[in-house]
């Protein structure tokens, strides 16, 4: 991302269109990964190591929290999902941004030459389907343990 963010100091976009471009799409599909792995991180150094059920329960719980973001940002969701592009230009582009289009606090943290207002959110929503997936695949692995414990607690050989 470093690397990138000092390439893009010294570029100069062809028109809005590119630009547009790199910040809807190509930067949110990198920056999306740096994300997903740093939660895959945070998941999993913080998932207990009790009973199958605490696990299932803690994934369950991260699940939820995914499904929050999703349902507060819900207007923006639908319009990237839609393939939407009239308000491209107040989304993706790095101008003085409406402040009434930004309530996330990450806005004020902002780099003003990498960052457009709502790149980021691109690649969260991004990596929050990749972590989705991801925990739907751990939680069906521990159904799938629960379910063996089970029948060989109830059906010994």
């Amino acid at each position: 991302m470093q690397q990138l963010k000092m390439k893009l100091n010294d570029y100069k976009f062809k028109n809005d269109e590119e630009e547009i471009c790199f910040f809807k799409e190509y930067k949110p599909q990198l920056f999306s990964r740096l994300i997903y792995f740093s939660e895959i991180y945070k998941i999993e150094t913080k998932r207990p190591t009790g009973s199958d059920t605490a696990q299932k329960n803690y994934i369950i719980k991260e699940l939820d929290r995914i499904k929050d973001y999703f349902d507060k940002n819900l207007d923006f969701y639908q319009y990237y999902r839609t393939e939407k592009t009239h308000l491209d230009r107040y989304y993706f582009l790095r101008v003085e941004p409406d402040i009434e289009l930004n309530v996330d606090c990450f806005y004020f943290e902002r780099d003003n030459n990498f960052s457009t207002s709502f790149d980021y959110k691109v690649s969260k929503i991004l990596a929050n389907e990749m972590l989705r997936i991801y925990l739907n695949a751990e939680l069906k692995n521990l159904k799938s343990i629960l379910k063996t414990k089970w029948i060989i607690q109830n059906f010994p050989v």
